[in-house]
C-alpha cells in the first residue's frame, strides 16, 4: 500500500452505486488500460448489480483491508469507510508514480494531471485504481440455470 501525507483529501463520490453491505461480491475485469469492477449494489429498484468502468487505467490494487481491519488503511482516519466510494485528492499515490517516472527521459509531469484516484471498499475487499475517468452502467443480469 502507498504511504500518505498531509495532501490527501477523502471526498465520497455519492454518483457512483453504493455497494450492499451484506455481500457485493465484486468482480474485476482488467486490461492495462480499462477496469470493470462489477458488483451488488444497494437498490430500491429492479438493478441489483451495476458494473463501475474506470477509463485511462494506470494503476490498480484489488485487496485488504476488509470491513473489519479498515481502520489499519492509510486513509481510514480521513474519512475512508466500508460501503462507500471515494475519490482521494491530490493524492500521494498519483503523485509518487509521477515522481517513480520522472526517470524516463521523456517524463513529462502534465500527464499525470489529468488522474483520479479513485476508492471502492466493500465488505471484505477494497478496489483502489488511478484513472481517468469512471462510468456507471447497470450490469448485465447474471445467467440462469
Amino acid at each position: 500500500m502507498y504511504a500518505v501525507d498531509s495532501r490527501d483529501e477523502v471526498v465520497e463520490i455519492d454518483t457512483l452505486p453504493l455497494p450492499d453491505i451484506g455481500a457485493p461480491l465484486p468482480r474485476l475485469d482488467a486490461t492495462e488500460h480499462e477496469a470493470r469492477v462489477t458488483y451488488y449494489v444497494r437498490s430500491s429498484g429492479e438493478d441489483r448489480m451495476a458494473t463501475v468502468t474506470f477509463h485511462g487505467l494506470r494503476a490498480l490494487y484489488f485487496g485488504p483491508p476488509n470491513e473489519e481491519a479498515f481502520e489499519g488503511h492509510p486513509l481510514a482516519n480521513r474519512g475512508l469507510r466500508p460501503w462507500a466510494a471515494f475519490e482521494i485528492r491530490r493524492s500521494s499515490w498519483i503523485r509518487s508514480m509521477e515522481r517513480m517516472n520522472r526517470v524516463h527521459r521523456a517524463h513529462r509531469p502534465e500527464a499525470f494531471e489529468g488522474l483520479r484516484h479513485y476508492v471502492l471498499a466493500f465488505l471484505d475487499s477494497t478496489f483502489e485504481c488511478v484513472a481517468k475517468i469512471a462510468s456507471v452502467a447497470p450490469a448485465a443480469p447474471e445467467p440462469t440455470d
